[in-house]
C-alpha cells in the first residue's frame, strides 16, 4: 500500500482562499495499482459517496481508490513486492502464489486452484468427519456446510485460469452485485432463479387448475365476481 496526502483549502470571508496545513492520508493498492480518484468525467470529489460510476471504474474494498475493472487491474498480487504479505486461497486452503480480489478482498490461487491437490486433502481427513460431512459443501463466505445441491458454484477466468467460488444463496445475494461487476458468471444463476419460479407457478396453476391470460393475468370462473358481490 502507498499512502498519498492532500491539503485541505479554505476560502475567508474577504474572497481569499488559504491552504490550511491539516493533511489527510489515503493508502493505495500497488501492483496492480489503484487511482485515488477514478478517470470519470461523473466523478465529483465533493460527493464521492454518491458516484455510481459507469461499470468501467470500481470503488476498492482494499484501500481509498478505485480501480478500472478490466480483468486484471481487481487483482492485488499480494506476495509480490511491494506487498509481501501471506494468506491462504480462501477457496482450496493452499498458501502460495495467492492474490486479492479488490471488490471482495477474498483470497485466491493465483494461478487456479489444483483439483489433485483438494482430492489429497480430502482423502487425508479423518473418515468418521468425512462420513457425516458427505454430499455437503462450505460456502467460502460464511463457513456454513450445504448440501450440494443447495451450494451456489460460481466461475471466472482469471490470466487463463478458471477460479471456483462456492456460496449459499444468502452470501450469493448479498454479494450478487459486486461479484457480477468483478466478471463473476451471477447473472447464470439468476437465470436458473427465474426460470425455477416460473416452473413453480406452472405447477402451482397445474394443480389448482388456475387459468391466466397472455399477459399472466388471473381468468375468474364466469359469475365468481357476481357470487363475491352479493356476499
Amino acid at each position: 500500500m502507498s499512502a498519498i496526502y492532500e491539503n485541505s483549502s479554505t476560502q475567508t470571508d474577504e474572497g481569499v482562499t488559504e491552504t490550511v496545513n491539516t493533511e489527510t492520508t489515503h493508502t493505495l493498492c500497488e501492483n496492480t495499482d489503484c487511482e485515488r480518484y477514478p478517470d470519470d468525467e461523473d466523478f465529483d470529489k465533493d460527493n464521492e459517496e454518491e458516484y455510481e460510476g459507469n461499470g468501467e471504474w470500481l470503488k476498492c474494498s482494499l484501500c481509498d481508490g478505485y480501480f478500472p475493472d478490466n480483468g486484471f487491474n481487481d487483482l492485488l498480487f499480494i506476495s509480490e513486492e511491494p506487498n509481501k504479505k501471506e494468506a491462504q486461497c480462501d477457496l482450496c486452503g493452499k498458501d502460495g502464489d495467492i492474490v486479492q480480489m479488490k471488490g471482495t478482498g477474498e483470497y485466491l490461487c493465483g494461478n487456479g486452484c489444483d483439483a489433485s491437490d483438494d482430492e489429497e486433502e480430502e482423502e487425508e481427513e479423518d473418515e468418521e468427519e468425512h462420513s457425516c460431512n458427505e454430499g455437503k459443501r462450505k460456502c467460502k463466505t460464511c463457513a456454513i456446510k450445504l448440501n450440494t445441491d443447495d451450494i451456489i458454484e460460481l466461475s471466472i477466468q482469471v490470466n487463463g485460469h478458471n477460479l471456483k467460488l462456492c456460496l449459499c444463496d444468502n452470501c450469493f445475494q448479498d454479494k450478487a452485485d459486486i461479484l457480477r461487476k468483478e466478471g463473476w458468471n451471477v447473472d447464470d444463476f439468476r437465470q436458473e432463479e427465474s426460470d425455477a419460479y416460473m416452473e413453480e407457478v406452472k405447477n402451482l396453476q397445474k394443480k389448482y387448475d388456475i387459468k391466466t391470460d397472455k399477459d399472466g393475468v388471473i381468468i375468474l370462473p364466469m359469475g365468481s365476481a357476481d357470487a363475491n358481490s352479493e356476499d
